[in-house]
């Protein structure tokens, strides 16, 4: 029985809030695995167990964000349009923050939760004022006639050459501009996957074997694994509140410039309390992400352990020492706070 449109972006709602409880659970695990052996020396007793239960969570994290989570995001897909979909990716933040004193340790702060309910309500006005209508049916002449239009032509140029931009940020010698880089780098590539509807489309009214379906359903899978892969190296490097942060805000914004161009969302909107209160929303659910994008867990370090003998690294822990840590380590702290407090004063 076919689904009414009017019900259907519900559907598709509740699986991309499911699909974002599985992104964030997916993530607090992946950096438990990293934080289990920050700080442990290879030489010690304890080591192999820790790094079996660190590769263990470590896969976990992976099959709930390679296969889960995208699962969930392509089914919510067919019932409802990227646009609507996208922001629920911000959710993830809030998962984060609710259970991550829980799984990580890194206890969030009250403006961290002001936060998430700041998202949570933006979230709220999204879905009732967004762009309720579905595409579910592409013909291949349409298909064309989208993908090779100027505007998607200079939409894929601009990405391409933002994203090498971002690429080389990730390895540049200046320590801002690459946590900036590694934060936006999965998040901007993943919101590529959204593409993926339109060949789900055209899959569902033509021909299985035309190469646009297959090219399209294998640029989403590898920008999907693609996107994982840098949003787990982040991780490795920066704590779970910016690496999500950063990893959902720069998914919304590649998302939500996609959807304008693709999908002219405003020309499906009935109403001028949806033309207004819609983009309201966005700000509102970006203004709470912004705040958990610079608002900082007290105590805990901004990169890992290994990376703390860089200038701009802070001690993971107040007073804390890892297993198998020499007392060499204290003296580096005192040194880097001592950096510190000079260039406050410059």
């Amino acid at each position: 029985m076919a689904i009414s449109e009017s019900v259907g972006w519900m559907i598709g709602v509740l699986l991309s809030v499911f699909a974002s409880w599985v992104g964030a659970a997916s993530k607090l695990v992946i950096r438990k695995s990293w934080k289990l052996i920050e700080g442990v020396e290879e030489t010690h007793l304890s080591y192999p167990g820790l790094f079996a239960r660190s590769r263990f969570l470590h896969s976990l994290g992976l099959l709930g964000m390679t296969v889960l989570n995208p699962a969930c995001g392509i089914g919510a897909m067919k019932f409802a349009n990227p646009s609507l979909l996208a922001p629920f990716s911000g959710l993830t933040l809030v998962w984060v923050v609710l259970f991550s004193k829980a799984t990580t340790g890194e206890e969030p702060t009250s403006v961290q939760i002001i936060a998430a309910t700041t998202i949570v309500l933006g979230e709220i006005i999204v879905t009732i004022f967004g762009d309720h209508s579905n595409e579910d049916e592409l013909s291949l002449d349409r298909f064309n006639d989208i993908y090779r239009s100027p505007k998607m032509v200079g939409y894929f140029i601009g990405f391409g050459v933002f994203y090498i931009a971002v690429t080389l940020g990730c390895k540049s010698p200046i320590p801002a501009v690459e946590k900036f880089c590694w934060g936006v780098s999965g998040g901007s590539i993943a919101g590529l996957l959204l593409f993926i509807k339109d060949s789900l489309s055209l899959f569902k009214s033509e021909s299985p074997w035309h190469w646009q379906i297959w090219l399209f359903l294998s640029g989403a899978m590898f920008v999907g694994l693609y996107g994982i892969r840098c949003l787990s190296f982040c991780m490795k490097r920066y704590d779970t509140t910016y690496s999500a942060t950063m990893f959902v805000v720069s998914y919304i914004f590649s998302a939500d410039i996609m959807s304008l161009i693709r999908y002219d969302i405003y020309k499906n909107m009935e109403s001028t309390a949806q033309k207004v209160l819609f983009p309201v929303g966005m700000i509102i659910l970006l203004g709470g992400v912004a705040i958990l994008m610079t608002e900082k867990i007290p105590g805990f370090c901004s990169r890992t352990v290994g990376a703390c003998s860089r200038d701009d690294a802070k001690p993971l822990l107040d007073g804390e020492v890892g297993l198998g840590r020499t007392e060499g380590t204290r003296d580096e702290r005192r040194s880097l706070s001592d950096d510190e407090g000079v260039n406050s004063k410059l």
